[in-house]
């Protein structure tokens, strides 16, 4: 049995990554230890955990179905870049299994995180997307997500007025 706590701690490589994806492709049992490890909010192995969900969920999504509302639920007590990052993109795979209520939660943390100038860019462009995701699940929200955007507009990087330029284009 591959010690995976250990591959993941190594270092930040796309090699060590795809290694662990391998690893937890061959035997979805591992596919838990990834979650808690992403939890353990330490950074390396928690990035890489959470850098391998995303790679087996393109191909295997519902394997993260049983997380979505765990995962939900904490995201707004996550501290690091990491996981504020990554894991917007990994919900936006499971949308549908989200409780009304952790979509509420949700919401309510991508919006602040979208309109907050401090957090990374690519925490706002993935926290959009998210939010775009859900809105089209609840389509009373387009109308606030195309308010924040025209807001934060003129003010944000380039990034996020490319992506704000491509989702507005679909809300109109």
């Amino acid at each position: 049995m591959p010690d995976l706590e250990k591959i993941l701690s190594l270092d930040l490589l796309r090699i060590t990554v795809d290694v662990a994806a391998d690893i937890v492709g061959e035997n979805s049992s591992y596919f838990d230890d990834l979650i808690n490890y992403s939890l353990l909010e330490k950074k390396t192995l928690s990035l890489n955990a959470t850098r391998v969900i995303e790679i087996i969920i393109t191909k295997k999504r519902e394997l993260f179905f049983p997380y979505a509302n765990l995962i939900a639920e904490k995201y707004p007590t996550f501290k690091t870049d990491g996981l504020k990052r990554m894991y917007p993109k990994i919900l936006g795979f499971a949308t549908e299994k989200i409780s009304d209520e952790n979509k509420i939660i949700l919401l309510e943390t991508c919006f602040k995180y979208l309109l907050s100038e401090r957090e990374a860019l690519v925490v706002r462009v993935n926290c959009m997307d998210l939010i775009y995701k859900i809105s089209e699940e609840i389509p009373e929200i387009k109308g606030e997500l195309q308010a924040s955007l025209e807001f934060i507009y003129d003010q944000s990087a380039a990034s996020i007025q490319a992506r704000a330029t491509k989702i507005l284009s679909k809300l109109k």
